[in-house]
């Protein structure tokens, strides 16, 4: 994967517990994982709300689709449409994690680094979390409708 600013590879690297893939020169960070289910089912329905009003600002490294600039609780960050995935700038990943309520070691005790919600699968609804979840899978499958 290449940093979609400066076209250099980027390294895998962790930031409080989370797998991301970062850029050595301007240090950027490509996050597609799991645990941050709020900023990413915001963009997701930011995008579908106003899909052609938001700002087209880079390539996505994963896929190399186009990433839309938006704004979560004033973290502002670049969502991919197609696969998910969040860039943000130098020192702005630290700073989503803290609005998210999922800063270091916090999101290890609740088993929420990289793997799916636990009560996705006991089939219980359990609160906001898997309302946004819930909200991504059904943009992710209009999506699939609509392309």
């Amino acid at each position: 994967m290449q940093c979609p600013i400066d076209q250099i590879e980027l390294i895998p690297d962790h930031v409080a517990g989370h797998a991301v893939q970062r850029c050595v020169q301007c240090a950027g960070v490509f996050y597609h994982g799991e645990s941050l289910r709020a900023p990413r089912a915001h963009a997701a329905l930011a995008m579908h709300a106003a899909s052609v009003a938001l700002d087209e600002v880079m390539t996505c490294p994963r896929d190399g689709a186009t990433m839309k600039a938006l704004t979560f609780q004033g973290v502002p960050l670049c969502a991919c449409r197609q696969c998910g995935g969040l860039w943000l700038a130098a020192g702005q990943f630290r700073r989503l994690l803290d609005v998210a309520g999922l800063s270091g070691q916090e999101s290890l005790a609740l088993g929420v680094v990289g793997t799916p919600a636990s009560s996705s699968s006991s089939g219980s609804f359990d609160g906001v979390a898997d309302l946004f979840e819930l909200t991504v899978d059904l943009l992710d499958l209009l999506s699939k409708f609509t392309d």
